[in-house]
């Protein structure tokens, strides 16, 4: 008879592997949005080659790797996969808006800004969950 701690915590693996998926959907849009216009660019310095094809994609994917991993570690590990299919759909609209129909010059600064936002909100919803978590355990008799 398997305890416990064990089924959920392969139910925690399989939380963590959909939001790491979603992450990776983003960091590919991503990336596959800003490559013509890095090749198009002949007088491309190696920090733009850098920034646009390493450092952006894995700061747009930070966001659902930190809440992977989180979900990894909480009981209810479904909370993260909520909170990273909502930020799975605004980036992906934020995305669309910034590649397709941006009508800007410094609209890509929101590939910037949108983790920043994810990994707050991530946070806070971690914190809003471990004060949850210790009321209910100290009041509980």
């Amino acid at each position: 008879m398997k305890d416990k701690k064990s089924t959920s915590s392969m139910s925690n693996k399989r939380y963590k592997w959909i939001i790491f998926s979603l992450g990776i959907i983003i960091g590919l849009l991503v990336f596959f949005n800003t490559l013509p216009t890095l090749i198009s660019d002949i007088t491309m310095e190696v920090w733009d080659f850098i920034i646009g094809f390493i450092i952006l994609p894995l700061w747009t994917v930070a966001p659902y790797f930190i809440a992977g991993f989180i979900a990894n570690k909480i009981r209810y590990p479904w909370i993260m996969l909520i909170i990273s299919i909502l930020l799975f759909s605004f980036s992906l609209w934020a995305s669309i808006q910034i590649f397709y129909f941006s009508k800007s010059s410094t609209a890509v600064v929101g590939l910037v800004f949108i983790p920043f936002w994810s990994i707050l909100l991530i946070f806070i919803v971690w914190a809003i969950y471990g004060i949850i978590r210790l009321i209910s355990r100290k009041f509980s008799i």
